[in-house]
């Protein structure tokens, strides 16, 4: 082992700075007074340099952030050991420090072994790791002390050895931090101490950073371990780390292994470091096990792959298996809450979605075809930190009875009937919701809308509002389908914006002469009047641009979903703004979805603020025969509404004439005198 031991990265994380400085360094300082170290070794593409060298110029140029970059030294270097069974020696050797309590630099192998046997007398985590490490391991051991000094406790230096993946021969299973912090914040929520107790039972053989993460929260917590079969150099590895950082474990039988019956919350994360590559049908089949476990008063999260816990399923071959599991899983009722989580929070596959689940009590009041679960799909988010508190109150209050579920304002989630999820056999988040709307008898609904229409005092509006309605008979459940399935079905064509160039828009009032109206994310999210562009410039520019046609629904997905309906058409929509064009093709008695334009947009507007992915939303149809007069009568309600507007504008301008002809003395209010009655009226 030299002192050839560190990378530019290494020097980078010693000197806490950026990366490319050290590059910077090297070019500017090559020929200077105190030039930058040559590298000790010949290669051009992964130089490493003395440790010695490299603190020794950062402590007389006074480069870099880290003062104590001198003596820090040794806790950086990247290249320690090529030998795997060194760097896991040096693991085990930090481990046993914290343990024993003991320095271990000047006892002999024979001492060391023995004081590894007396701490891990089954083999479970560290002994053979030190016996493998033969005659070295005295010299290890010294340099196990030296890393500890220099990174200031045996955990730092442990966790800043797992760094270097290569070395150490693991693959990149851990999930983004966002995805640990989300889950811990989760796993805190959802304790439910029990005389004092606040115990978690781990099913993720070799992971560490959850439970580490919840030790350093709001005060120790207890852990147990469910790992079965802790021989695996990845579990033992996962072992030693949650011992060095102190960890207390309980739970554990004769062998090592946890007593299954003992209550706490579950947690289980997938991949693990034992299986960094699980399919569907394990994962589903571990948790299947976990919810068979779960008692009355125990509950369960887990984070794993969305292809095993919410997207789709076929029912064909393997994946046919994972179906069958899911649906018993979800037959139990024990399912309380499914998130779809945002992409990147898997290291080693940034590309992969992940999927929550939280476990808990079946409702045992509430009829099995009644049942609910809380579904919410965050594709298209970040996760902030307040994005993280609201998403965890939401499964907080996903976990309660249906008044406390009721009472609760959820920002991402939306409850879904659990039959539906099975019914319908696809993505668990894009289930039907409950009804929107509660009203009890179809009859409550026809007098709330005369109630409406009565209250429209002025006898041109009634007669414009007159809409005859009637109670449904037999009516039946709402029809609901997804977007994306309705475009491929044709029932509705979506047409990409136009990109337009920001330059090319003028500011004048929509309907100048010589302009055309043009919608962009800004006008739909303000609710505001669209932007304008010369016709001549858009025709020339833009000769492949497309136009509106009246009844187009003009939309955008982010930063939230949003939508009009553009009743005059001949208007540009500049792109990310899009259109959807719900197309004429249905008739009566052949099962097409009865689309209406305006029922459309009010659904986008509905969506919540994270439904970025547009052909994942679910829409409300009607029946054929009903669209045509529902969209009639929709239209002349709009009618009525701006009459309405222009009407309120009209008093807000006559009072504010009043007000200043009052106020300049421009003129004077006499006292108001009721007409005289007409001759002959009573």
């Amino acid at each position: 082992m030299t002192k050839a031991d560190m990378s530019l990265a290494d020097v980078a994380r010693l000197a806490q700075v950026a990366r490319p400085v050290v590059s910077m360094w090297r070019r500017r300082y090559r020929d200077a007074d105190l030039p930058f170290p040559a590298p000790a070794n010949s290669s051009s593409s992964h130089p490493t340099y003395d440790s010695t060298e490299i603190s020794r110029w950062l402590h007389e140029t006074g480069r870099g952030n880290n003062p104590s970059a001198h003596l820090d030294a040794d806790a950086f270097r990247s290249g320690m050991s090529t030998d795997q069974a060194e760097v896991e020696a040096l693991t085990a050797l930090l481990c046993l420090k914290v343990l024993s309590g003991e320095r271990l630099s000047g006892l002999t192998k024979v001492e060391l072994l023995d004081l590894a046997d007396d701490h891990d007398p089954r083999d479970q985590s560290l002994y053979r790791e030190m016996e493998a490490a033969g005659d070295q391991l005295a010299f290890l051991a010294a340099t196990a002390d030296a890393l500890a000094d220099a990174a200031y406790s045996p955990a730092a230096a442990f966790d800043l050895l797992l760094t270097s993946e290569r070395r150490l021969g693991l693959r990149s299973e851990e999930i983004h931090q966002d995805a640990v912090s989300l889950v811990s914040a989760a796993v805190a929520a959802l304790l439910s101490p029990r005389d004092g107790s606040r115990l978690i039972v781990d099913h993720s053989p070799g992971n560490s950073d959850i439970l580490l993460q919840l030790n350093e929260g709001d005060g120790p917590v207890r852990c147990a371990l469910a790992w079965k079969g802790t021989h695996s150099a990845a579990s033992r590895r996962g072992l030693r780390r949650l011992y060095t950082h102190g960890l207390v474990l309980e739970g554990a039988d004769d062998d090592g292994l946890f007593d299954a019956h003992t209550s706490g919350l579950h947690l289980a994360q997938f991949p693990h470091a034992e299986n960094q590559d699980p399919d569907d049908v394990a994962v589903l089949n571990t948790i299947d096990r976990i919810c068979l476990q779960l008692t009355d008063d125990e509950r369960a999260i887990v984070i794993g792959p969305a292809s095993a816990l919410c997207d789709p399923l076929s029912l064909d071959g393997p994946a046919g298996e994972s179906d069958a599991i899911r649906s018993a899983i979800l037959r139990t009722g024990r399912l309380r809450a499914v998130v779809r989580l945002p992409q990147g929070l898997l290291k080693s596959k940034p590309r992969r979605a992940m999927a929550l689940w939280v476990l808990g009590p079946a409702h045992g009041e509430v009829a099995l075809a009644d049942r609910w679960t809380m579904v919410s799909d965050l594709s298209g988010s970040i996760l902030s930190t307040t994005d993280i508190d609201d998403l965890v109150s939401d499964l907080a209050a996903a976990m309660g009875n249906r008044r406390s579920v009721e009472s609760h304002a959820f920002r991402f989630a939306r409850l879904v009937r659990t039959s539906s999820m099975l019914a319908a056999r696809g993505s668990l988040v894009r289930a039907r919701p409950l009804p929107r709307n509660r009203t009890a008898q179809p009859a409550d609904a026809v007098l709330a809308i005369e109630k409406l229409l009565s209250s429209l005092e002025l006898p041109e509006t009634a007669r414009s509002l007159d809409v005859p309605v009637s109670p449904t008979p037999n009516p039946e459940s709402p029809v609901e389908r997804v977007l994306g399935d309705l475009a491929d079905a044709g029932a509705v064509a979506y047409l990409p914006g136009n990109r337009i160039e920001v330059p090319d828009l003028l500011e004048r009032e929509p309907g100048a002469p010589g302009t055309i109206r043009v919608f962009t994310v800004g006008s739909l999210l303000e609710a505001g009047p669209p932007a304008t562009m010369d016709r001549f410039r858009f025709a020339t520019q833009y000769p492949a641009g497309r136009l509106t046609e009246p009844g187009d629904v003009v939309f955008c997905t982010g930063p939230k979903p949003c939508a009009i309906v553009d009743c005059e058409g001949a208007a540009a929509v500049a792109y990310p703004a899009r259109i959807l064009r719900v197309v004429d093709g249905g008739q009566p008695g052949r099962g097409q979805p009865g689309l209406v334009a305006r029922l459309l947009a009010e659904d986008i507007n509905s969506q919540p603020p994270t439904a970025r992915r547009w052909r994942l939303w679910t829409v409300r149809a009607v029946d054929v025969d009903q669209r045509d007069l529902l969209s009639r009568t929709l239209d002349a309600v709009e009618q009525e509404r701006l009459a309405a507007l222009e009407r309120v504008n009209q008093l807000t301008q006559l009072a504010t004439l009043i007000m200043d002809g009052v106020a300049s003395n421009t003129v004077t209010l006499g006292e108001h005198t009721p007409a005289a009655p007409m001759e002959g009226t009573p």
